[in-house]
Order: structure tokens, then C-alpha cells, then sequence
């Protein structure tokens, strides 16, 4: 669960958590809580689909491709990362 918020951008609502929005209640936070943990099958896709986000959006390969972007561009003189991406 996460407050929504621009920054937020590895809770998908419904689809690995909940975003919360910040001018809901302590009360509308806690039930999005005890929805999750009292439906294991939710707690279980959530889980599966966290992991399936980290893996597609963090994977090594495509770190080290920008890195590799990155000192490619650096290399060549680039002087902010708005040049390099």
C-alpha cells in the first residue's frame, strides 16, 4: 500500500496493492489493510504480481543496458543525463 502520490509509481492499484489516496481517513487506510490480509487469494496476487513488476521494470539486463547507455553517452561528452536519455 502506498499514499498516491507522483513518486509512486511501483503500486499499481488493484493490481499489486493499493494506492491510498491522502485525503482518505486512518479508517480507509486500515480497511484497505485488513482487506488484504484477510484474503489470502488478494495477498497472493499482489505478492506475485510485485514480483513480476520488480523483475519486468528492475531486471539486470536492462540496468546494465543503461548503464551502458550512460557511460556511452558520457563517454561522448554528454554533460546532463537529459542528453544521454
Amino acid at each position: 500500500m502506498a499514499y498516491q502520490c507522483p513518486e509512486c509509481r511501483r503500486v499499481r492499484n488493484g493490481y499489486n496493492g493499493f494506492l491510498i489516496d491522502d485525503t482518505e481517513s486512518p479508517e480507509d487506510y486500515a480497511d484497505a489493510l485488513i482487506q488484504i490480509l484477510d484474503d489470502d487469494s488478494m495477498l497472493a496476487d499482489f505478492s506475485r504480481n510485485s514480483r513480476a513488476f520488480a523483475e519486468e521494470k528492475h531486471n539486470r539486463r536492462k540496468f546494465l543496458d543503461k548503464f551502458e547507455v550512460l557511460l556511452r553517452g558520457l563517454s561522448e561528452g554528454a554533460s546532463s543525463l537529459d542528453e544521454i536519455f
